[in-house]
């Protein structure tokens, strides 16, 4: 679905429903070709959750988002994951309310492959609760005050709902059933899905600490052919409003694409994805923690590399200087003028690599070529005499400061997400839980004793040695 901003509507310039793997859906892939996208990827394994965090950087409160999901038994591993603040901007209090979505990394890869095999430039991945809490944020106006809403996607064989409150997700489950039965060929009935989706939506919200009463409003969407006829038995059981969302709402209607008529049959279906593409930036994007590692390693590479520009420069800068310093020792007035002119033009990279012969006499009277053996009678200046030199007494080198000994063999693993390390000569930095960090600091009650280009070491509050490795930890 192509989309462009139009004023406060959004214009589809295009759109088409295509199967999963087909030559047509390679096709208009491949037309899409450097355009940038908004997916909702279906049937990856998902939770959405809120939870209370302390205010801090993004990095800090994804962190211990989701070490609070790890604590309820929730898959933090191997997953895609992303939060959204659940609270008013003007909110600065110390504790806020997230969102955090998380979604199976394995089948999000495998679902997005062939979109970008097609060249098509992925900006946000979203999930089809996603979608639906971006379907909420658009229609807020519309929304019941104080009151939870249930946003509902029915599609052949998944169902996702949402529950909505302020426009804001409060949580979402996916169910593994849709409008059409696998064991008998054909749409389910009327009343079966009716009597599922009542008894799906009553028990999630009774799950999340409410009732039914809580539900101020039902929205449905999808691709179930007559959506409309299945809103009057859901108005009896919750005694709400439950409207079908097949209207034309947030679209320009003076300029549809064509086919028109089709369009207008496929509004409820096309509603998830509109939703994505109109609500952009989306708040939440699965993509966004493993963009800002990227542009960090990125960043970190670049600050080594211009940091190793500035030695090599800087060096070259001093040796430059003692080579010229060097040459202002020798008595150039007693030299021929041709040594003197070839002393004057040689570069400093030449005088360090090969030095000329009157700054060595002993080299000279060996190797100098007849022509220029005159040089062996020029005179070297009279040594100072040494009595004439007060020695200075060479400073005591300071002892050695006393470290703890590190047996990284015997280190036990630390519990930290190690982003990257930045190490060389001068510099010893490391990204750790999202933050710059070196020796001597502290990262979760542990001191950061060393720091090796493969490894950090730490000290924890117990005394144990602790080793944080590349590649472990990240999450």
């Amino acid at each position: 679905m192509a989309w462009h901003r139009h004023a406060s509507d959004t214009r589809v310039r295009s759109f088409a429903v295509l199967p999963l793997s087909a030559p047509e859906t390679r096709a208009k892939l491949e037309s899409l070709r450097r355009q940038p996208a908004a997916v909702v990827v279906w049937n990856a394994p998902s939770e959405h959750r809120q939870v209370v965090v302390n205010g801090g950087s993004y990095e800090s409160m994804r962190a211990e988002a989701l070490g609070a999901l790890a604590e309820l038994g929730v898959r933090t591993r191997g997953v895609w994951a992303d939060i959204a603040s659940a609270s008013h901007p003007a909110d600065r209090s110390a504790r806020r309310p997230v969102v955090v979505a998380l979604a199976a990394a394995a089948e999000m890869s495998a679902a997005l492959q062939p979109v970008i095999d097609a060249g098509i430039r992925v900006q946000t991945v979203t999930t089809p609760a996603m979608a639906l809490g971006s379907l909420a944020r658009l229609r807020r106006p519309f929304s019941p005050p104080a009151s939870i809403e249930a946003y509902v996607a029915l599609e052949e064989k998944l169902t996702c709902i949402a529950l909505a409150r302020g426009g804001v997700l409060v949580a979402a489950r996916e169910l593994a059933w849709g409008y059409i039965d696998e064991r008998w060929p054909g749409h389910r009935q009327r009343d079966d899905i009716t009597k599922r989706l009542g008894d799906a939506i009553t028990d999630f919200i009774a799950s999340v600490a409410g009732s039914a009463t809580d539900v101020g409003q039902v929205c449905v969407c999808g691709g179930m052919p007559e959506l409309r006829s299945m809103t009057g038995p859901l108005m009896e059981r919750f005694g709400v409003v439950v409207e079908p969302l097949d209207s034309l709402f947030g679209i320009d209607a003076a300029r549809l694409p064509e086919p028109v008529d089709e369009f207008r049959e496929r509004g409820a279906a096309l509603r998830l994805a509109w939703a994505a593409a109109a609500d952009w930036p989306s708040p939440i994007n699965l993509l966004r923690f493993r963009k800002r590692q990227a542009s960090k390693r990125l960043l970190a590479r670049v600050a080594v590399a211009t940091g190793m520009a500035a030695g090599l420069v800087l060096g070259w800068r001093i040796e430059r200087s003692q080579t010229w310093r060097s040459m202002g020792t020798t008595p150039a007035a007693n030299l021929p003028v041709r040594a003197q002119t070839a002393s004057m033009l040689a570069p400093p990279a030449a005088m360090k690599l090969a030095p000329p012969a009157a700054m060595n006499p002993a080299a000279h009277e060996d190797r100098s070529p007849p022509t220029t053996q005159r040089l062996t009678a020029v005179s070297p200046p009279a040594p100072t005499p040494v009595a004439a030199i007060t020695p200075l007494e060479a400073p005591q080198p300071a002892p050695p400061r006393a470290r703890l000994p590190l047996l990284p063999g015997s280190a036990l693993p630390f519990d930290a997400v190690l982003g990257t390390i930045l190490y060389s000569p001068g510099r010893r930095l490391a990204i750790v839980d999202g933050g710059i960090v070196a020796p001597g600091d502290e990262v979760r009650g542990a001191r950061i004793l060393e720091i090796t280009p493969d490894a950090v070491l730490l000290r924890d509050g117990q005394g144990r040695l602790r080793r944080l490795e590349l590649g472990v930890g990240v999450r």
